[in-house]
């Protein structure tokens, strides 16, 4: 029987594919992290096409699916009085199919909700593996991140340089600065797993790791993400205090 979440008793040879799959776009994450972070969204459809056969033998959580759903029907229906309603003669391009919202929120529906729903079903060595090189590739991209944003972006400028596409020093800054992004979205997952495991000093790690990225954006000048992370961790730190005053002494 299937229980939410990582599948306990999930066979490891039926799992493997998506244990492949899950540390594919954890190693990714930080080298699109760092190199193109708008491309999270092809990744994470790319992943969602690849495990997508495995809907046919499966039970998929069809609940949540629904809900997304409506909320894509809704966002279709308000584009009959919205001013930005592109023209459909010129959706011939791909380019303006990709700016039509619309589509792209029924593509991601079913890309996306196919990586999260498969990928959930992965066995616990698979899911643990997956885990272990989330925190790598977190840990790797907050450090070049950071790294880069105090030097003033010279190992952009470097890499950008000899792919025949130079970028001047503030262009390059902030392109490092997108890094930060996917990082926040990051650090709770990290802190997740590192508090469920027996590591000595996992609060220290996580800690560090809190630390890497608010100083990455702030030098960055990345706002949005020094906001993310204050008020997730107020949030945290809130819903924290709150439980352990529910439990009593």
């Amino acid at each position: 029987m299937m229980k939410a979440g990582v599948l306990t008793d999930a066979s490891e040879r039926r799992t493997r594919w998506l244990g492949g799959l899950a540390v594919f776009m954890m190693v990714m994450t930080s080298l699109l992290g760092y190199l193109a972070p708008k491309q999270f969204a092809a990744l994470l459809s790319l992943v969602g096409l690849l495990a997508a056969p495995g809907l046919l033998r499966s039970r998929p959580p069809l609940l949540p699916m629904f809900a997304l759903a409506l909320m894509a029907v809704w966002a279709l229906f308000s584009l009959s009085w919205t001013p930005a309603l592109p023209d459909p003669a010129k959706l011939k391009k791909f380019g303006a199919v990709e700016n039509f919202t619309a589509i792209k929120l029924f593509l991601q529906l079913g890309l996306y909700g196919s990586a999260v729903a498969m990928l959930g079903q992965m066995s616990v060595r698979s899911a643990r593996l997956a885990a272990r090189v989330m925190l790598v590739s977190a840990g790797l991209l907050a450090l070049i991140t950071c790294l880069d944003g105090l030097l003033g972006a010279p190992i952009y400028q470097a890499i950008r340089k000899a792919s025949g596409d130079p970028l001047t020093p503030d262009l390059a800054m902030v392109k490092v600065s997108m890094g930060t992004y996917p990082l926040v979205l990051l650090l709770w997952p990290c802190a997740r797993v590192l508090g469920a495991s027996t590591v000595k000093g996992r609060n220290v790690l996580v800690a560090i790791l809190f630390g890497l990225i608010l100083l990455a954006a702030h030098i960055t000048g990345a706002d949005a993400p020094v906001a993310a992370l204050v008020l997730g961790g107020w949030s945290g730190w809130g819903c924290a205090s709150s439980a352990s005053r529910s439990r009593g002494p």
